[in-house]
């Protein structure tokens, strides 16, 4: 295998495992989210406190850094699949041009 390949394909499976893990991040970050009071009734606003997803939370999770921790892993994905398609271009070319 071309080294550019492996590499690439490397790559996307990094950015995959990153993407997975933030996402699960995220999404149990969001799981622990009071769903209201027991008694469906309005809950009464409380003053001074920081949400669940912002930092510093009972969890520790900072949403912002787990989201750009998302992005950042997409893009790293999409940028190694872009090597891998360009990779697989040139090797193209390259057999045309043998025949």
């Amino acid at each position: 295998m071309l080294p550019a390949i492996a590499t690439a394909v490397s790559g996307m499976r990094q950015a995959t495992l990153r993407l997975d893990a933030s996402a699960r991040t995220i999404a149990s970050q969001g799981a622990e989210a009071a769903p209201g009071p027991a008694g469906g009734g309005a809950a009464a606003p409380v003053r001074n406190v920081s949400p669940t997803w912002m930092a510093g939370a009972a969890g520790g999770v900072d949403m912002a850094d787990a989201m750009v921790e998302l992005i950042s892993a997409r893009t790293s994905f999409i940028a190694n699949a872009k090597v891998l398609e360009i990779t697989q271009a040139m090797v193209k070319q390259l057999y045309e041009l043998g025949d």
